[in-house]
């Protein structure tokens, strides 16, 4: 996870403080709920009133990928008000664009100036995953403040939810097809995700099979 000091490091997010836990189970498979977290190609479709305004779609960033993580940067539009209390060491830059990134193979956060989100999935089946969400900030104290952020997320998040009940009950059709993948900045870390899947889930010998096929051809 090294690769990721330069993008938390300023946020300093173990001075942040816990405001809620949240626990849900959701309808739809841990890996569609990974990868609609973790891809920004949705955010002005599915979220075209609570953040499209704020963070489209056209303004991501995917930063270079880990061993053990992938990202990228949702920037700010310009009339998009400051999120505030920030930490003073973040730059210029880092105050206008939320960091989203994943950890394999089941912790999700998002970073903003003024506090975090991070999700802690675990499946339970094919059709339902236990969802722990933690959202942190900075002056917890300010209950007002905190309860409205709250209120914000759980309104993207429920957007979210309906549509990946959707896209659940879509993937049982038979009449379901493939598709391309979108630009890097939009879905590259869809397919950083399934290399990291094809990593962990191909067994050694597979992958070495091609290889040891060559060499009895040749000994032969």
């Amino acid at each position: 996870l090294k690769g990721l000091e330069p993008y938390i490091t300023n946020h300093h997010p173990e001075e942040m403080d816990v405001n809620v836990v949240q626990d849900e189970v959701w309808p739809t498979n841990w890996k569609c709920l990974a990868e609609n977290f973790m891809e920004g190609y949705h955010l002005s479709t599915v979220h075209n009133v609570t953040l499209h305004h704020r963070t489209p779609t056209r303004l991501c960033e995917k930063i270079p990928p880990g061993e053990g993580y992938t990202g990228y940067k949702s920037h700010y539009t310009r009339a998009s008000p400051q999120r505030k209390p920030y930490h003073p060491d973040l730059t210029a830059e880092e105050k206008r664009y939320s960091m989203f990134f994943w950890i394999y193979p089941s912790q999700a956060v998002g970073l903003t100036p003024s506090g975090s989100a991070s999700l802690c999935l675990q499946p339970r089946g094919v059709g339902e995953v236990a969802n722990r969400c933690i959202l942190s900030s900075y002056k917890p104290d300010q209950k007002q403040t905190a309860g409205l952020r709250t209120e914000g997320f759980n309104e993207v998040m429920a957007e979210d939810r309906v549509q990946l009940a959707r896209v659940r009950r879509g993937l049982k059709s038979r009449h379901v097809e493939p598709n391309r993948l979108g630009p890097a900045d939009l879905e590259g870390t869809v397919w950083d995700m399934f290399q990291y899947m094809a990593r962990k889930l191909t067994p050694q010998n597979v992958r070495k099979l091609p290889t040891r096929k060559r060499n009895l051809q040749r000994a032969s």
